[in-house]
């Protein structure tokens, strides 16, 4: 999947590189693949703003820089995985949702939808918590309730109201949520 281009042998063009990204995600929906199906729209995702944020007219994005994406989604997905198992905050969830499966991504009010039917639950009788201003103002927009966690370098959205939740770690969340009734 991360062959470069024959004539440069440095580049991937973003089109071809997504040809067979969506390729590998036929491949997935067919095998009702449901791991391969968010590890790919993730990835997708990531690679696509990767090209537009780098501005590059062309939308052609480094063998390299693709490599280091990929990495660095792997690395986020540890993470969250291993912060909720240090925490020891995974007995207290009945399912971890990821919003690749919508096709849409946060701030976009539809996945908050999305995840508020899944569960089966109203917008109101829902929490995200998250380090990133910008998909906890989406979840407060869209009628959630809302803990930030205040690591370092992220910041609550401007725009945002208040969180009912703002805490340095998610321990901390978890200790203030264990107080409710």
């Amino acid at each position: 999947m991360l062959a470069p281009e024959q004539d440069s042998g440095q580049n991937i063009p973003m089109s071809t590189f997504a040809e067979n990204v969506m390729d590998d995600l036929k491949i997935a929906m067919k095998a009702k693949d449901s791991v391969a199906l968010t590890t790919l729209r993730a990835l997708k995702t990531a690679l696509t703003n990767a090209a537009i944020e780098s501005g590059n007219k062309d939308n052609v994005i480094e063998q390299a820089d693709a490599l280091v994406i990929v990495r660095k989604q792997i690395k986020q997905r540890n993470d969250s995985i291993e912060q909720f198992e240090n925490a020891g905050l995974t007995e207290y969830f009945d399912e971890l949702l990821s919003v690749e499966e919508t096709g849409k991504f946060k701030p976009f009010t539809e996945t908050y939808t999305w995840g508020a039917q899944k569960m089966g639950v109203f917008h109101n009788e829902c929490m995200l918590i998250a380090a990133h201003g910008w998909d906890v103002a989406g979840a407060q927009w869209a009628g959630w309730r809302a803990a930030f966690v205040n690591r370092p370098g992220q910041q609550p959205f401007p725009l945002a109201k208040q969180t009912e939740i703002f805490e340095d770690n998610l321990l901390q969340v978890a200790k203030t949520l264990m107080t409710y009734d």
